[in-house]
């Protein structure tokens, strides 16, 4: 992992800021901890933890912020790197909020970098829209052959003031690559005029969405698709999609909810299916 502040994004080169960057490794026991680390504000780490129903040696790390959300003209950061055969869990203890931005925008950017036979999660609560919030969300996936790494990205929006206005301004890039070759991209868009209006190819009446991504280059990724299905067949009140995803990379799913329950009951449907067909074994649910 490089130890700069900065890492390029996207054709331009364009240098992003790093508040925090952990790298994982693997110890002579066969756990996964901590090797190197550098966490600056706004976010805090919690000590490394080992949970019931996960693989014998993964690691699972809470994130947390301490600046109350997400706010204009903030440029963030994060960076994770998985060394060979680590396990590891990364999620957050509370949803985001992103408030509003009457003069600007936010940028959050994250890189999960894994190497051969790694397995990385990262699996953060939603992020909360407030009326007039914008960001801008990338997300830098980068995984080695026979590495599989796993990662959502979800939003909802909600209005403090109870009128229901969905007001926001969304932009979600994700790119997928092996060994720096780029594999697969996904770009969604959301601004005011698409979320007030009811359109069925964009949210439609949902107040929720979700995207998993399930990456493993060189696999195909259909019996994830068909572990997703089933898992979404179970779940009641969302719209959702799983696919293959291009290039023999892996699978993705795509989640349309009523509301934060039903979004987190679908995700966590997918993440227990995903992880069983992986490990042989059912996550616990996490303490939030």
């Amino acid at each position: 992992m490089k130890p700069e502040n900065v890492f390029a994004w996207g054709r331009a080169g364009e240098q992003a800021p790093v508040q925090a960057e952990i790298e994982f490794e693997r110890g002579p026991s066969g756990r996964t901890h901590v090797g190197r680390s550098r966490v600056g504000y706004p976010y805090h780490v919690g000590r490394t933890l080992e949970l019931p129903g996960d693989p014998p040696g993964m690691a699972s790390l809470y994130l947390q912020s301490c600046s109350g959300g997400v706010f204009e003209h903030e440029r963030l950061g994060m960076r994770f790197h998985a060394a060979a055969r680590t396990q590891v869990h990364l999620t957050t203890g509370a949803s985001t909020i992103v408030h509003a931005m009457p003069c600007g925008q936010a940028t959050q950017g994250v890189h999960l970098a894994a190497k051969e036979g790694a397995l990385l999660e990262y699996l953060p609560e939603p992020g909360i829209l407030f009326p007039g919030a914008s960001l801008l969300s990338r997300v830098l996936i980068d995984a080695d052959r026979g590495a599989v790494v796993l990662a959502s990205e979800a939003f909802l929006f909600h209005d403090p003031a109870g009128a229901g206005r969905r007001s926001a301004h969304l932009q979600c890039e994700t790119e997928i690559r092996g060994h720096g070759v780029l594999l697969a991209r996904d770009r969604l868009r959301l601004d005011e005029a698409a979320l007030e209006q009811p359109r069925p190819g964009v949210l439609g009446g949902w107040r929720a969405q979700g995207t998993l991504f399930l990456v493993s280059p060189g696999n195909g990724g259909e019996e994830f698709v068909t572990a997703a299905r089933a898992a979404l067949a179970a779940v009641e009140d969302i719209y959702a999609g799983a696919s293959r995803l291009p290039n023999e990379c892996g699978a993705w799913v795509r989640i349309l909810a009523a509301d934060a329950v039903a979004l987190r009951a679908a995700m966590h449907a997918c993440w227990s299916a995903v992880r069983e067909r992986l490990t042989g074994l059912r996550p616990a649910a996490r303490r939030k």
